[in-house]
């Protein structure tokens, strides 16, 4: 999972140094923008957002700010609203005495400087919704050794795919590229969730099943096994 952190790189520090804990506790791979010091935000930030699972903007006072002057980061005030009109999963952190118009309750933490284990403990349950939804990336090698060495030998009459079930309702099957690494083949699976059993098969160009695996929660290594009758 990847989160884009919008933050004003000039205050505010304790409040970002406390998610950025917290999200290398979740193992949530972070993206940042540039500095942020009043700019608009230009188009490589925004690709930057877009490459992200969702967006979390820390909107802290802004020390001293000059008479007709905004009280907190324009930039990051500019990235939370480039991602929610972008329908794009956020939340804004947002000091206590600053007050903004037309954002809802689910997208409002309210930051405390004083008492900050709530707004942490609240940013982590909408990190663990997040991951929820949106599944995990898993890394399955292919076994056995004979199988996973003609599909990481690029041999273009097979094809690999992969779907997904929970209980007895599952995706189309789905081609998904076989990498060849030091360590073995591999698949990456995308936006696997909890509960969810994994399936892969392995078919000639001729459309013919060759191997297939059971399917499985998510694991490490699958087993693939010769299918006698195509």
């Amino acid at each position: 999972m990847k989160i884009f952190l919008s933050f004003s790189f000039n205050y505010g520090h304790d409040l970002t140094r406390m998610v950025e804990r917290l999200c290398a506790s979740h193992d949530v791979a972070l993206i940042t923008g540039r500095k942020l010091g009043g700019d608009v935000v230009d188009a490589g930030v925004e690709a930057k957002i877009l490459e992200a699972d969702a967006l979390i903007s820390l909107i802290t006072k802004k020390p001293n700010p000059q008479p007709g002057e905004m009280p907190w980061s324009q930039a990051v005030q500019e990235e939370f609203d480039f991602a929610r009109n972008r329908k794009m999963r956020c939340i804004a952190v947002v000091e206590d005495g600053l007050v903004f118009q037309g954002m809802s309750n689910k997208e409002r933490l309210k930051y405390d400087p004083a008492n900050p284990a709530e707004t942490i403990l609240s940013v982590s349950e909408t990190i663990a919704e997040w991951r929820s939804a949106i599944g995990q990336d898993i890394k399955v090698q292919i076994l056995p050794p004979t199988v996973a060495e003609k599909l990481g030998d690029d041999d273009e009459t097979l094809t690999c795919f992969h779907r997904v079930g929970e209980n007895d309702l599952y995706t189309p099957w789905k081609e998904v590229p076989a990498i060849s690494e030091e360590e073995g083949t591999f698949v990456y699976l995308r936006g696997v969730k909890p509960g969810h059993r994994v399936q892969l098969r392995v078919m000639e160009s001729q459309k013919k099943v060759r191997w297939q695996s059971t399917a499985r929660f998510p694991w490490a290594m699958v087993q693939l096994k010769e299918k006698r009758n195509g």
